[in-house]
């Protein structure tokens, strides 16, 4: 490891712990459909992609790379997921991040991390779909995939430590949350 590797390794805080970066591993391995959700958002960040001029789009916490599979040939598509080796290099800051169904993952004691993981990478804009209910999917120590199961009203306190809400799109339980965020301007 060079020591530009150990330096950004101890200056960029852990998103998960190794255990559990593991149990995601193999649950990607075992499951085809697990990480897939994002096909379900694709025209919709295609729309706001071109809406908000994007160049770039990261989608953090790819899973099986939908968004790129769907949208490569019109954008810069970055992919970006710590449990699945060959897209967990932390990624460069992009115009417009996708974070779709990545944060109910998250253990809660990295929740921060994340939060402001994601906040540095978001030049402009960042789409953030997080759903509310448990997952039909476990992991291999039978745990429920879903880290922070909370409703909306839990949730936007932690994103507006971190964003400017600029539209919520849904607040819903059943359906979970949708919004579209802003990265605070430099002198916030």
């Amino acid at each position: 490891m060079s020591k530009s590797d150990q330096h950004n390794q101890t200056t960029r805080p852990a998103l998960l712990s190794d255990a559990y970066r593991e149990l995601n591993a193999e649950l990607h391995r075992r499951d085809r459909n697990y990480g897939t959700t994002g096909r379900q958002h694709v025209e919709t960040i295609r729309t706001l992609a071109k809406k908000y001029k994007a160049r770039h789009i990261l989608d953090y916490g790819c899973g099986k790379r939908d968004l790129w599979h769907a949208l490569h040939d019109e954008f810069d598509v970055r992919n970006f997921d710590p449990s699945i080796p060959g897209l967990d290099a932390p990624p460069e800051p992009a115009d417009f991040v996708a974070c779709i169904d990545v944060l109910e993952h998250v253990e809660p004691d990295f929740l921060e991390s994340v939060l402001a993981d994601l906040a540095r990478l978001t030049l402009h804009v960042s789409y953030i779909t997080i759903a509310t209910q448990p997952s039909l999917k476990h992991l291999a120590d039978g745990t429920n995939c879903h880290r922070i199961v909370e409703a909306p009203t839990w949730w936007m306190p932690q994103l507006e430590r971190h964003f400017c809400i600029t539209k919520i799109l849904s607040q819903d339980t059943s359906r979970g949350l949708q919004l579209i965020v802003d990265r605070f301007s430099t002198s916030h």
